[in-house]
């Protein structure tokens, strides 16, 4: 109930801006899309996991990193990385923190592929780390090391600031529903 209850409210909220009221959990799944509802819920389940002082940012910041990582894929469609799975890879990235314990032992009870918890491990040569170090150049504002890291991975540089500003947007909208739960 609570869960619809924050759905519901999400979409009528003014950043939509709908001309009729949003009033059946269908209609807010039909105007979301399925993607869009499962990054949605993934957020608002991970917001109430942690006692953390912090959560509401490690939230935040989890989430706008894996809209940036989603985007990114998606505009760069040639890696065969599904958007999905990276989604995931950016809100899992700060778990440890959000929870106050070792990824190594978070990772234990997560059913990621491999290749998601070797990234959430940092290790070398896997090939989702280099996209990770990314989104925290550009949160860190670390400017030469991004334009280097953009290079090395052949990225159009205005698809990353394009998909960092809309993950950032994203986010933001998310945020201003948790303030108002």
């Amino acid at each position: 109930m609570a869960v619809s209850f924050r759905l519901l409210a999400y979409l009528n909220s003014a950043s939509f801006g709908f001309r009729r009221k949003i009033d059946s959990i269908k209609d807010a799944v039909t105007l979301m899309g399925w993607n869009n509802l499962k990054n949605w819920l993934r957020v608002v389940l991970l917001s109430g996991v942690s006692e953390n002082r912090n959560a509401n940012e490690l939230v935040f910041l989890s989430a706008q990193r894996g809209k940036f990582l989603e985007q990114v894929v998606r505009s760069h469609d040639f890696w065969g990385f599904e958007p999905d799975s990276l989604f995931l890879l950016g809100m899992f990235s700060l778990l440890d923190a959000l929870l106050n314990q070792p990824m190594a032992e978070i990772l234990k009870y997560l059913p990621l592929a491999d290749k998601l918890k070797g990234a959430l491990l940092m290790q070398a040569n896997n090939e989702y780390v280099p996209l990770l170090k990314l989104a925290r150049y550009l949160e860190e504002a670390a400017f030469e090391q991004t334009e280097a890291m953009v290079a090395q991975l052949g990225l159009d540089t205005a698809k990353v600031k394009e998909a960092y500003c809309e993950a950032l947007d994203w986010a933001n909208k998310l945020s201003e529903m948790q303030l108002k739960k």
